[in-house]
């Protein structure tokens, strides 16, 4: 966890290769140290963002850097990315707007460095180097949302979240939009979902949404 975002390392028994799922915020000066205290920094071989915003890409550049790996991302969010875009959606709900003020507040201390992407993402299915993992595309929160399916699991970014309870996000550029991404994996056979915000929930969890 980086802040209040969950970042995920997904391992590889074949190959014992990590993919790493979003890089949290730049205002965690302690992320990466925290990454090499588990002894899987040296492992990590790819970095897919879920999207674009600054809580979930902050330490992508350095990462990225440090490890000579590619970054990917939708191609939907690229230009943000690459020029550091602090961009934050519209709100629903009393608390999503109370969240979305604070936030604003404290945006600049989470600056995050721009960065060139490695991969940029088009289509759904397996990922390039990992076909084990197939992105899905999930527009709504952003643009270039995607959710990243590994062993029957969805790693949904912030297409849901988990605070107090599985809801939909509170925050996005297009809620109806939204509300189709939910409903195109309410279809799907899903075991845990994994969200960006919050403590994972099951799938049926997400059905009943």
């Amino acid at each position: 966890m980086s802040g209040n975002t969950n970042c995920y390392a997904i391992r590889f028994d074949s190959t014992d290769d990590i993919v790493l799922i979003d890089t949290g915020t730049s205002e965690d000066a302690g992320f990466i140290e925290n990454l090499e205290s588990k002894e899987i920094f040296q492992d990590v071989r790819m970095l897919v963002l879920t999207h674009g915003h600054y809580d979930h890409v902050g330490h992508a550049a350095e990462i990225g850097n440090k490890l000579g790996i590619p970054v990917a991302i939708h191609k939907a969010d690229a230009e943000k990315v690459m020029a550091g875009s602090m961009d934050f959606p519209p709100a629903e709900g009393l608390l999503g707007k109370v969240i979305r003020r604070s936030t604003l507040r404290g945006s600049e201390r989470a600056r995050y460095q721009p960065f060139t992407l490695d991969v940029i993402i088009e289509n759904e299915g397996p990922l390039d180097s990992f076909p084990e993992m197939a992105v899905i595309h999930l527009p709504g929160h952003m643009a270039g949302s995607i959710g990243i399916m590994f062993d029957g699991d969805l790693f949904a970014g912030d297409l849901v979240m988990n605070m107090p309870s599985p809801s939909r996000s509170m925050f996005a550029e297009d809620f109806e939009e939204l509300d189709r991404s939910i409903r195109k994996v309410q279809g799907m056979e899903i075991g845990m979902v994994y969200p960006g915000h919050g403590r994972p929930f099951s799938g049926d969890r997400l059905r009943k949404l």
